[in-house]
């Protein structure tokens, strides 16, 4: 009875290991691979300048974010954003060329711990783009919200024109065996 207890544990441990492994879930190290570069940058635009008074949160622009700013700033990108389900946050602020300290498009690459926690947090993050739909647009896959926001309704095709361009860098990604499906609001 012995004996088969150990080899009935042992196969549920590698049943449970097997199912975490078999996830497609995003890791920071992919996130390089899908976020903006220079060249998605609309004509006129430049990544932003940082204000002194800003430093402390964003660090550099494109860049991760520390864990010290994310519990600072996760309440201030959607109602409710918890940064404790957060695993990290790559940013992109995007500014016109005459204002260079301006954030006319930000783009945000927030990867939660897991799809668990991802869930409850994708949902308010998409019943804030469905109200704010002419200057939101959220993507999700996985663990992974990709969320872009303008200014001004004018500059919306700008961020249409980045969603485009990341949802195919996902599907490039996930034709790599990396994740699955992406919903888009």
């Amino acid at each position: 009875m012995n004996n088969k207890f150990k080899y009935t544990f042992l196969i549920i441990i590698f049943m449970f290991l097997f199912s975490i492994g078999g996830k497609g879930e995003y890791r920071t190290d992919m996130i390089s691979k899908i976020i903006i570069t220079p060249q998605d940058i609309p004509a006129g635009f430049a990544y932003g300048k940082i204000p002194s008074s800003f430093t402390k949160v964003f660090k550099d622009n494109p860049g991760r974010l520390e864990n010290a700013s994310i519990q600072k700033i996760a309440k201030h990108l959607y109602p409710g954003g918890d940064f404790r389900t957060i695993e990290s946050i790559h940013a992109s602020i995007i500014a016109s060329e005459r204002t260079p300290y301006g954030d006319d498009i930000v783009c945000y690459f927030i990867l939660y711990k897991n799809e668990k926690s991802a869930g409850k947090e994708m949902k308010k993050l998409n019943e804030f783009a469905q109200y704010n739909s002419d200057r939101v647009i959220v993507i999700t896959k996985e663990n992974l919200a990709v969320y872009l926001l303008v200014d001004k309704i004018d500059n919306f095709h700008y961020i249409r024109q980045m969603a485009d361009t990341i949802e195919q860098r996902m599907d490039e990604t996930e034709s790599q065996g990396k994740c699955a499906v992406i919903q888009k609001q």
